[in-house]
């Protein structure tokens, strides 16, 4: 029985290791649900004939139990995601066994042709060998590519939950949270700033044009505002029709600068499919820069407010 559980584990092992060979050369990203239980099953059937197989081989022979270590840098390289490296070093694991068999023997000398035994034994040992190689390779390859699918899940649900849903700026929490690390962290002769921009009359372009066009405008307002700020500083939705903007240490020319800036474009006309006319709507912005190293952000967000409804009176 032992042979044909060999045989059987192998033909499991060549078959796991080709299709995920075709998976990583088509590049497709798997899924969870793609892979079939059925698939694991036969892993898990083929890992314990092939522990069965070591086992019976180990208790014929305790001297080759030092082959196993050879097992150890494929699993190595399965765990990293290599499955091409996993298998070129298995075969350097072969080639290995057979030159530390070579040598154990006693067969250094050319003139001295190796028996029939001596290569049946190294034939057989070298078959187990790669067998448990290719099985491990695949089991660790399976393995990083279902953490690499649970890392990216991570990862997607902490881009979600710190993201708005419509325009994909920050969430009113990640911008806190952002604002509060930048400002414990401004030093002497540094400043951060605030923008806060609330878009004027919003609700009467819901009314007028529906939730669908407004929804289209506060996206364009999004798209706007960062093309307008540079990458260390945060867009953020705070509001139904509010945006805020963390800018990260700026002069205070800068911010001023910035903030004109920020008002010319947001007035310029919406245009969206499926109107006939462009929506027009202005937008008040306030800005609030960090008085120093003992400022609050309560106290900074309080002025980036009042700055913002200062401008707001004339708009309205």
């Amino acid at each position: 029985l032992l042979p044909i559980g060999l045989v059987l584990a192998a033909l499991v092992a060549v078959i796991n290791v080709a299709a995920m060979a075709a998976e990583r050369w088509n590049a497709q990203v798997p899924q969870v649900d793609d892979r079939p239980a059925r698939r694991d099953g036969w892993l898990l059937v083929a890992d314990t004939t092939v522990v069965i197989a070591v086992v019976e081989l180990f208790a014929f022979d305790p001297g080759v139990a030092v082959w196993a270590l050879l097992v150890l840098p494929v699993l190595e390289a399965g765990l990293l995601g290599q499955l091409r490296l996993a298998l070129w070093t298995c075969g350097a694991c072969v080639v290995a066994l057979v030159a530390r068999e070579l040598l154990a023997t006693g067969w250094h000398d050319l003139a001295l042709p190796p028996t029939a035994v001596m290569l049946s034994s190294l034939g057989y040992r070298s078959g187990v060998l790669l067998l448990v190689a290719l099985v491990v390779g695949v089991q660790a390859s399976v393995s990083h590519e279902y953490v690499e699918l649970l890392r990216a899940a991570r990862r997607r649900l902490e881009h979600d939950a710190g993201h708005d849903h419509l325009t994909g700026v920050a969430t009113r929490g990640l911008f806190l949270e952002r604002a509060r690390r930048r400002l414990l962290g401004v030093g002497p002769g540094a400043q951060i700033g605030v923008l806060f921009v609330d878009c004027d009359h919003f609700k009467r372009v819901n009314d007028q044009e529906g939730h669908a066009i407004g929804d289209m405008v506060l996206v364009e307002v999004a798209r706007r505002l960062g093309e307008e700020v540079r990458s260390s500083d945060t867009v953020a939705r705070i509001g139904g029709d509010e945006f805020a903007v963390l800018l990260a240490d700026i002069a205070a020319a800068d911010a001023h600068q910035l903030a004109r800036r920020v008002r010319a474009v947001l007035a310029q006309p919406y245009r969206q499919p499926g109107l006939s006319e462009p929506v027009r709507m202005s937008c008040s912005v306030g800005l609030a820069l960090s008085d120093g190293p003992g400022d609050t952000l309560s106290g900074l967000l309080r002025r980036a407010d009042v700055d913002m409804y200062r401008h707001k009176q004339p708009a309205r």
